[in-house]
């Protein structure tokens, strides 16, 4: 009968459209999967390196090809457009007769950062004038430190020495020992890894001890994560510390609460970075 002729269509179409249906929900679920782990692998790459960077020989985020995967333009962007680092450096300056800006780079890696700072400080809005201002590039890894010396060679106003802060001694190795601004981007995970909680503080402290300006980029925990993830795939052990930190999601504000007890005030927070991490300008209370 036509009727059950008609029944037995409608029948087919609803199991084609359901079939359809199945088959698209599932290429989008397989799409939006990829995205997930494209957009993971990426969000891991800007934390602590691709996996192809792990090596045995990089235990303090050392890579040898750091500024292929962060570039220095990200961080230079907000130290440009910052108003309270603008009206920190110009009181410097203008607190002499004889001005001086030296600056101290900490983790330098092959010295990018470091010759940018000389050029952002001695360019409007900044202004600072080129006879006043010394950077000076600082990491523990010596052919790091060789390769600065080498592909900035030519650079004015900035020298590059190896030293380990977390080593007292080898303060004795910069040309200074004090300085007006001190910078610390994306260093506090290393020193906390491998040298614990107590060690991590005591960093903190030595940075307050050096300079009345501290400008600092700590990593938050989802970067130790990462990174216990991307020693495992190279086939490393994880850092030899990770397991016994006590400051974990908390990180970052331990970290404010350290430079606050030690007589710090956070000036500016001037943004975070693609790979979410914040650029913080802290200076001594009462110094400036």
């Amino acid at each position: 009968p036509t009727s059950a002729i008609n029944a037995i269509d409608l029948s087919a179409c609803f199991y084609l459209v359901l079939a359809a249906c199945l088959s698209s929900s599932s290429s989008f679920a397989v799409h939006s999967k990829r995205k997930r782990l494209e957009r993971g692998g990426a969000e891991a790459q800007q934390c602590v390196g691709p996996t192809s960077a792990m090596s045995a020989h990089t235990p303090y985020g050392n890579f040898h090809n750091y500024y292929a995967f962060n570039k220095v333009e990200e961080r230079l962007q907000f130290l440009r457009s910052s108003p309270a680092l603008l009206q920190a450096i110009q009181q410097i300056v203008s607190a002499s007769e004889t001005p001086s800006l030296n600056v101290l780079d900490v983790g330098c890696n092959a010295g990018d950062i470091s010759v940018a700072l000389a050029t952002l400080f001695t360019s409007p809005p900044f202004n600072v004038p080129p006879a006043s201002l010394q950077v000076v590039g600082a990491d523990l890894d010596p052919e790091l430190i060789a390769r600065a010396c080498t592909q900035h060679a030519s650079a004015e106003n900035v020298s590059f020495f190896t030293a380990d802060l977390m080593k007292p001694a080898s303060l004795s190795h910069l040309p200074r020992s004090a300085f007006e601004l001190v910078l610390a981007l994306s260093i506090t995970m290393w020193i906390h890894v491998n040298h614990g909680d107590e060690g991590l503080d005591a960093f903190l402290r030595r940075l307050c001890s050096l300079a009345p300006l501290l400008l600092i980029e700590p990593q938050p925990w989802k970067c130790y994560r990462t990174l216990a993830t991307r020693r495992r795939k190279a086939g490393l052990d994880p850092p030899p510390l990770l397991a016994e930190l006590t400051h974990r999601v908390e990180v970052v504000r331990h970290i404010h609460d350290v430079l606050v007890l030690e007589g710090m005030e956070l000036m500016e927070e001037m943004g975070t970075t693609k790979w979410g991490r914040s650029l913080r300008l802290y200076r001594r209370r009462e110094q400036l």
